[in-house]
């Protein structure tokens, strides 16, 4: 089978022998920076903080035995004087830290949305927001006071937090009918398929978050859009930065979520900062999912975390 295909292993293996003779040992510093490289990548991939320990062990572990413990310290206290390392809130046994790359966009991000506050005209008027009253009266005193500010916010970015069995699905779709009556293309993201599946029951177009954030800026053609964000919780800083730098000047949106939920895979909690930045948020803090009375006593205390 060799022959047939020009004798390819061994070609491979003679160039590789060849290459071998070409390479030269690295500089120790080189071989120590690229360690704490790949430390700081590893560790601060999911975690917006990383304990010292865990990035002196991980860069020690990639060094491959060829630089000492007080070696890898005095590069990492070195790049801690440079800035690359930000130390953070003490954490026993020892320090902690992040980076000023993630620290500049959790800043952004709460500016982007401060500076979005007050600057727009309501989502729906007032007369088509009676109108919505008028026709949905089966919603609950929740969920239309939740529509009612949503839809009368004059924030660029607002907020619905709303507790597991609060109607969010059935709120979302009330205000999805609203946004599309005043000219808006409303498109749902969330982080997870399934949560972007679930969304698509409020009749939204939906997809997930990071397919959203690789597509061509160019796509967007101009009319205003209304973007709900579905489990907001679980969306990285980096991924809340880079969708609210997307935003066009016409366009909003709403970040959904619970903060009492799961956090992000990848570092950040942005949702929850957004939260404690000061962001608009309507509530959904009455359960009816639940028709029966004891097991609705039942999930309210589960929902507020009284186990």
């Amino acid at each position: 089978m060799a022959a047939q295909f020009d004798s390819q292993p061994e070609r491979v293996v003679e160039a590789a022998r060849e290459r071998r003779e070409q390479l030269n040992e690295e500089p120790g510093e080189r071989a120590i920076g690229q360690a704490l490289a790949y430390s700081r990548e590893k560790n601060l991939e999911r975690d917006a903080v990383a304990e010292e320990r865990e990035l002196l062990r991980d860069a020690l572990k990639r060094s491959m035995g060829d630089a000492t413990v007080a070696e890898v310290k005095a590069e990492f206290e070195r790049r801690v004087q440079a800035g690359e390392f930000v130390e953070t809130s003490n954490r026993a046994p020892g320090r902690a830290f992040t980076t000023s790359e993630m620290i500049s966009h959790e800043r952004d991000t709460i500016q982007v949305m401060r500076a979005g506050q007050n600057e727009y005209e309501p989502i729906a008027s007032f007369e088509a927001r009676r109108e919505v009253e008028q026709d949905h009266s089966h919603l609950s005193e929740s969920q239309r006071a939740a529509v009612e500010q949503i839809l009368s916010s004059r924030d660029q970015v607002t907020a619905m937090e709303g507790v597991a069995g609060a109607g969010k699905t059935t709120s979302l779709a009330v205000v999805r009918e609203a946004a599309e009556g005043e000219g808006y293309k409303v498109e749902g993201f969330a982080p997870t398929s399934r949560a972007a599946q679930k969304l698509e029951e409020s009749g939204i177009e939906s997809s997930t978050l990071q397919r959203h954030l690789t597509r061509s800026e160019d796509l967007h053609n101009g009319q205003k859009r209304l973007y709900i964000l579905d489990e907001s919780s679980l969306a990285s800083t980096r991924q809340m930065n880079k969708l609210l730098h997307r935003l066009k000047g016409s366009d909003r949106v709403l970040l959904v979520g619970d903060t009492r939920q799961h956090q992000a895979v990848e570092a950040g909690r942005p949702y929850q900062q957004l939260q404690e930045a000061g962001i608009e948020t309507a509530r959904l803090d009455e359960i009816v999912r639940q028709t029966d009375p004891t097991l609705r006593e039942v999930v309210e205390h589960l929902s507020r975390g009284e186990v």
